[in-house]
């Protein structure tokens, strides 16, 4: 009876690991699948194909960065948002996933939180690149703020 017992564990547990190491190289799939169609400048295909693996992959950080990408580019920004929330809070120095945060808050008129990290990012020197789209993203941050201060009257005159 022991032996059968081991013998049964055993396969148990080469069958679980197989199942991992599959459910692993489908994520690496479809992660590949999605960042092609990004790179062709096909978001709403790969925000499509994302949904596929939404609810297997959600909070593995290559299935969030490709899902936020292409939420973000097909004019999902708060769903991009919580993809790269997700990345950051667990790799806070991943540049890239910063600025791609940033840049979900501005599109959903968080300007507070997109200044912060647009800022953030600045500080640590980044390309001239980069810095220059930085800066124009803050420009623009202003420019939305000013508007919004001059469209509401203050109730205290």
């Amino acid at each position: 009876m022991k032996n059968i017992c081991a013998i049964v564990l055993t396969s148990f547990l080469l069958i679980f690991s197989f199942g991992q190491v599959q459910a692993a190289e489908s994520e690496a799939e479809l992660v590949a699948q999605m960042n092609a169609l990004i790179e062709l400048g096909r978001y709403q295909d790969a925000y499509a194909l994302a949904q596929t693996g939404l609810f297997d992959y959600e909070g593995e950080a290559n299935f969030d960065f490709a899902y936020g990408l292409a939420a973000l580019e097909s004019g999902r920004p708060d769903e991009a948002t919580f993809a790269f929330e997700r990345i950051a809070a667990n790799n806070a120095g991943q540049q890239r996933v910063r600025l791609e945060l940033a840049r979900a808050y501005f599109l959903s008129q968080n300007y507070a939180a997109a200044e912060t990290l647009f800022t953030e990012v600045l500080a640590s020197n980044p390309t001239e690149n980069v810095r220059a789209n930085i800066q124009a993203f803050l420009q623009l941050i202003d420019q939305a703020q000013s508007t919004l201060k001059t469209s509401y009257p203050s109730a205290w005159g």
